[in-house]
């Protein structure tokens, strides 16, 4: 599907671009959408385009020890897709999968890193990319040390708060979640089953850790994740 100037222009990746470079990114990609649950793609398969994340949300995932999935990065709206290729590595290593509807535009490498050559302020966005990239691997191992379900799980929601953008919550001092996930998604993003994720979501809510609305959690309090494990 053709992408419109003015779709790229939402994603900060783009915004500093001439009128005219912008026009000719918009011809050079193609827009993508992805229904909730769905697979962009797998891990191992070749990695040759570049994807910016115009709507949505997307989990970067690999296989855990119990057969689920650890998540390994939450890509949000203006967040990229692919970049292990601009380290040289022509294979995916996650499964991507959309946590919300997703949009995205998708660029073959080639041209992005042209693009780059050319523009400063686009490579420096390429460079963002590559550095959220790591802290997500620095949280990854930071979350898995966790002692129990319930201080991953809020460690998790908290990232999901990050990366929603969004300022104020349903409490004073509380980030909105900005997606809707059910216990099985959540169970899913930090290995563990539906059951488990809601019992800790139930201790977590009596410690005022998280807000829920009809079952699902709207709100995180922002803090030390250790307190998850005490709450629960």
């Amino acid at each position: 599907m053709p992408v419109q100037p003015i779709d790229l222009s939402r994603a900060p990746l783009f915004a500093a671009l001439p009128p005219d470079h912008l026009a000719a990114v918009a011809r050079a990609a193609s827009l993508r959408r992805y229904r909730r649950g769905a697979i962009l793609y797998r891990r191992g398969e070749p990695c040759r385009r570049l994807a910016v994340v115009l709507d949505g949300l997307v989990s970067l995932g690999r296989p855990g020890g119990s057969g689920g999935t650890v998540t390994r990065a939450l890509v949000p709206a203006g967040g990229l897709l692919g970049v292990e290729a601009l380290r040289g590595v022509d294979v995916h290593d996650s499964d991507a999968v959309a946590l919300a509807r997703v949009s995205a535009a998708e660029l073959p490498i080639a041209v992005a890193l042209d693009l780059g050559c050319r523009h400063p302020p686009f490579l420096a966005g390429l460079a963002r990319g590559l550095v959220e990239r790591m802290e997500w691997a620095r949280a990854d191992l930071a979350r898995a040390t966790q002692p129990d379900t319930a201080a991953r799980l809020l460690c998790l929601l908290r990232a999901l708060a990050r990366a929603s953008g969004q300022a104020t919550g349903v409490a004073e001092g509380s980030c909105p979640l900005g997606v809707r996930l059910s216990h099985a998604d959540l169970g899913r993003l930090v290995g563990a089953d539906r059951a488990t994720v809601t019992r800790a979501l139930r201790a977590l809510s009596a410690a005022r850790q998280v807000w829920l609305e009809r079952g699902h959690v709207v709100a995180v309090a922002p803090g030390d994740a250790r307190r998850a494990g005490r709450a629960a």
